[in-house]
């Protein structure tokens, strides 16, 4: 069995990198539930679906505040 996907895993530091915050931040998203992620041995990924998605729930929920 084979598994192929066009999609990107990323990490953490990718994550905090690419939007200019610490490591830290990322991985409380995570560990509060907000930002979906996948354990693979013993990293953490996240798939660009869904930071694409976290960031649309972010922007909803500042608009509605």
């Amino acid at each position: 069995m084979t598994f192929k996907s066009e999609e990107p895993l990323l990490s953490v530091s990718k994550i905090a990198k690419q939007f200019g915050l610490g490591t830290q931040t990322v991985r409380r998203w995570i560990a509060s539930g907000e930002l979906k992620h996948l354990r693979i041995g013993g990293s953490i990924r996240i798939k660009a679906e869904d930071i694409q998605e976290f960031i649309a729930a972010s922007k909803h929920k500042a608009v509605t505040q």
